[in-house]
């Protein structure tokens, strides 16, 4: 589930929100290449794991080995967003923790 945070740019430190939004575009980036990967290597899988069997020219195991290794990329591009998603939900945490407690709508 995707959340909101809104905050005063003014109250937070430039110190505190330049490494923030850096790991935000990081985290952007992550995940267009997240999508691209899986689209573009789904389907080389998909080909490999439908059309292997109707030529012939692999044998079982060396179809799953070659499916997996087209999945492996978007896998590893998947683990690598989920650490990066930690790591600005922990200094987002922390900017909270240091900006003024109250309450505010954000504007409208």
């Amino acid at each position: 589930m995707e959340s909101l945070t809104w905050f005063h740019s003014a109250g937070v430190p430039r110190d505190e929100l330049a490494p923030l939004l850096s790991d935000y575009l990081a985290l952007d980036r992550l995940r267009t290449v997240r999508r691209l990967l899986l689209v573009r290597c789904g389907a080389l899988a998909l080909i490999a794991a439908v059309a292997g069997p109707l030529v012939g020219w692999l044998s079982a195991l060396g179809r799953s080995l070659v499916v997996a290794l087209f999945l492996l990329p978007p896998a590893w591009t998947w683990m690598l967003e989920r650490r990066a998603d930690v790591r600005l939900s922990a200094r987002l945490r922390s900017i909270k923790a240091s900006t003024a407690s109250r309450p505010q709508a954000p504007p409208s």
